[in-house]
């Protein structure tokens, strides 16, 4: 009898044992529930990059930031230079159309300058 009481009392501490160690098992791994918010953190983390990468070109926050031009020590930004550009050339359309008049100036500004003919061997 007492062979039999070790038996099952050994039985009963393996059983123990085990489920100890299904439950630092259990409680090491992962939840499901870590794993869906790590999920969505991911995924609106992503849509926020997409959006900043969308809506800060159009702010004009990178024309300002960038250099289209380096003149010695002096740098001119994208903006800056497309200003001044736009602007040269709105001077330029403007004297050619009071000269000539509006419907007879060359420049189509419907399309783009550089597949325009200025002359045979240069574009605007």
């Amino acid at each position: 009898m007492a062979d039999t009481q070790s038996k099952i009392e050994k039985r009963r501490e393996e059983a123990r044992k085990r489920q100890q160690k299904i439950r630092k098992w259990e409680n090491s791994k992962i939840k499901h529930s870590t794993v869906k918010n790590i999920r969505i953190t991911c995924v609106v983390v992503l849509v926020l990059i997409l959006l900043a990468a969308l809506i800060l070109p159009s702010m004009g926050i990178t024309k300002r930031l960038v250099t289209a031009v380096t003149i010695g020590d002096t740098s001119i930004s994208t903006a800056e230079y497309s200003y001044y550009y736009r602007s040269s050339f709105q001077n330029y359309y403007n004297s050619m159309a009071s000269y000539v008049g509006e419907e007879n100036v060359p420049i189509n500004l419907s399309r783009s300058l550089e597949k325009q003919d200025m002359s045979e061997d240069k574009t605007y």
